[in-house]
């Protein structure tokens, strides 16, 4: 599987499949997901959904400007850090290796030497796949947050001023509303009838948009 890229085969936004742990097919994978869903990851219909993934999870980080995403197979688990979906960059990357954070999590709640060696089993490079052995790896105990832009050591990754202020200020309600106003101007002319319904399509979607600290 390594040697193969992850291919998207849904969203859950439109299928639920993939998502929730009651798919997991052994009583560990259950426990770890229950483990997780009770340290505050949670559930999202927003998450690509990937072939092979059974269950997916979400934990916002660093007061919500970044995220853990965890997703079940049935021989692995994969955990990324990435940029809070609230942002319009969280599309454009980039992705940490956060396994070893979720190794770290997870080890001490089990006390067999054969559970520690299967979850080790679990997040070996072994059944990666090509993409995701290509990820930088987040070393937590060298930086909590390694998108800050104050520069650290070494190997940690280097963002520039601009990339991450830009983090701050370009989200879903700015994109939201250039969008609707773009739609207003190009379809309706502006005209004052379909105007006023601006407001009203904003109170309607935009709870359903990913926000800073809520999966």
């Amino acid at each position: 599987m390594k040697y193969q890229k992850r291919k998207i085969k849904n969203i859950g936004l439109f299928n639920r499949i993939g998502i929730k742990g009651n798919k997991l097919p052994s009583e560990k994978l259950q426990q770890i997901y229950q483990l997780l869903l009770s340290k505050g990851f949670r559930e999202t219909r927003w998450q690509f959904i990937y072939e092979g993934q059974l269950a997916g999870l979400v934990k916002p980080y660093s007061c919500g400007k970044n995220e853990i995403h965890v997703r079940f197979y049935d021989d692995r688990i994969f955990a990324e850090f990435e940029i809070g979906r609230a942002y319009i960059q969280h599309f454009l990357g980039p992705r940490l290796n956060a396994n070893g954070y979720l190794f770290s999590l997870l080890v001490n709640h089990f006390s067999e030497l054969n559970d520690i060696k299967w979850l080790e089993e679990l997040f070996s490079t072994e059944n990666q796949t090509i993409d995701e052995l290509s990820m930088r790896i987040w070393d937590v105990n060298k930086t909590e947050d390694p998108f800050l832009y104050k520069r650290q050591q070494e190997n940690i990754l280097r963002a520039s001023t601009l990339f991450v202020l830009s983090n701050f200020f370009i989200g879903w309600k700015w994109a939201y509303s250039i969008i609707v106003i773009g739609i207003s101007i190009y379809v309706f002319k502006f005209s004052i009838e379909y105007l006023v319904l601006l407001p009203l399509m904003a109170i309607l979607l935009t709870p359903f948009l990913p926000h800073k600290g809520k999966p």
